[in-house]
């Protein structure tokens, strides 16, 4: 088969060892790289064109027909306007269109792929993500196109004391998704990895690689203002539960990370957390109510000088410290709301009322109650009090897991920077067998597949 890989910086170092295990299986390998500093070293290689556009500044420029409808960091964060968008969607078009790729691989986060993902579709080529579990941990899906939906799956079993051991350990938080384990590696070591990612990350700006990557002096703005608004944030944050408060009823707000496809793709349209809070908060001050937001330890960009004010203005907001845990938090909330974060999961299996804003796999785990609006949180308040909110039954549940289990592969995605210790035979052999066993799912999916959840 011809299959067309999407080079995503670091982790195109994974799928290339993967794609070595698949050009010896017989398969024909083909790459799209857009930054030229992380091109693979296996298969056909296909340089995408730097745009022939001036960086411009301002979101508003170079808008029109065919733009993604989801933030796009360059845009978002960096000031760049949408005047390379258009360019790299003619490029990547012809480029597959020429291929005629059987099954494209790539990930739901940059400009690019997001655009490979469109045209992708209007192809009908199927374009799989390959992912990294929640629950149950060090396992791999595929996500088809931009959705949370799945291909494949091993189809193993798990047993009924395998999943209620899992459901137990995710309830009393002793299991922790591979994605958020803190690194191995020593600290010196870990300095070392950064500064060499920023020679690299410069050197590919220098190269011409301008237009996803912010410049040198961009990022060190960007850097700064972020070291401002987690100071500012800490300086009206609270070190936990405070009794003056904890009687009340309040819902627990974990903000998700951003820039992340997790809540700008998955969770679109609701990515602005700013308002998220503050319509969140307009509609518990009017019943009572108080909104508890924790930041995430490995704050991004989503710590903003809006959100960083808005939180320590408004009367119903209570802001978190870094510091404090999930655990000190999560039984003693009311509710807790949230649109794609891990939480969601870990809340249900706990019998915690959870909502979730959007319609999306994850607003469809067994004991979560879908929202439209922020507004609705009230409603959930409701049904908490008056005793209808409508739990989950454990045996729901343990079926629920059961079923992530099967719908997922042996293997863990990793980060190679921060996570090299995944780096093992077994490990890189068990990745590539999930490749070659869903691509036997490719004619179910140009069929029509059912959906499956991906909430693991």
């Amino acid at each position: 088969m011809r299959l067309l890989f999407i080079e995503n910086r670091y982790a195109t170092r994974v799928w290339e060892s993967v794609a070595t295990r698949l050009l010896a299986a017989g398969h024909e390998i083909h790459w799209m790289v857009q930054n030229p500093v992380f091109r693979p070293r296996v298969g056909c290689i296909h340089q995408l064109p730097f745009p022939r556009v001036a960086l411009q500044h301002g979101a508003g420029e170079g808008e029109g027909p065919g733009l993604l409808k989801y933030p796009e960091r360059s845009v978002t964060y960096y000031g760049h306007s949408r005047a390379h968008h258009a360019p790299y969607r003619r490029a990547i078009e012809l480029l597959l269109r020429k291929l005629q790729p059987e099954v494209v691989f790539g990930e739901q986060t940059q400009l690019h792929e997001l655009l490979a993902i469109d045209i992708a579709r209007q192809m009908g080529v199927p374009f799989l993500c390959p992912s990294a579990t929640r629950y149950p941990v060090d396992r791999v899906f595929f996500c088809i196109n931009d959705t949370m939906q799945t291909l494949g799956g091993s189809g193993s079993t798990m047993t009924e004391e395998a999943a209620r051991e899992l459901l137990e350990s995710i309830r009393y938080r002793r299991v922790t998704p591979s994605y958020m384990r803190a690194p191995q590696m020593p600290k010196l070591r870990r300095a070392a990895h950064r500064a060499a990612d920023k020679v690299r990350m410069t050197w590919g700006w220098l190269r011409g690689e301008r237009f996803l990557t912010p410049s040198p002096w961009r990022k060190m703005q960007l850097d700064r203002q972020h070291a401002l608004n987690v100071s500012r944030w800490e300086t009206t944050a609270r070190a936990g539960l405070e009794d003056s408060w904890a009687g009340q009823p309040w819902v627990l707000y974990p903000l998700q990370l951003q820039p992340e496809s997790n809540i700008e793709v998955w969770g679109y349209p609701w990515n602005d957390q700013v308002e998220i809070v503050r319509r969140t908060a307009d509609a518990l001050a009017r019943c009572g109510a108080y909104l508890v937001v924790k930041p995430n330890p490995k704050c991004k960009y989503e710590m903003s000088p809006a959100l960083c004010e808005l939180c320590a203005s408004h009367p119903s907001v209570i802001p978190m410290g870094h510091g404090v845990s999930m655990q000190m938090l999560l039984p003693h909330a009311t509710a807790v709301l949230s649109v794609t974060g891990t939480v969601i999961m870990e809340a249900a299996c706990s019998s915690k009322p959870i909502a979730v804003l959007g319609d999306h796999d994850l607003a469809r785990v067994p004991g979560v109650r879908p929202i439209y609006a922020p507004e609705e949180i009230v409603d959930v308040l409701v049904e908490v009090r008056e005793g209808h909110y409508p739990f989950a039954h454990e045996s729901a549940l343990i079926a629920y897991l059961k079923k992530l289990y099967a719908d997922s592969y042996p293997g863990t995605p990793f980060d190679p920077v921060n996570q090299p210790e995944l780096a093992t035979e077994d490990n890189l052999h068990a990745l590539s067998e999930s490749f070659l066993h869903v691509l036997n799912h490719l004619p179910t999916l140009r069929s029509g597949p059912s959906a499956r959840s991906a909430g693991s």
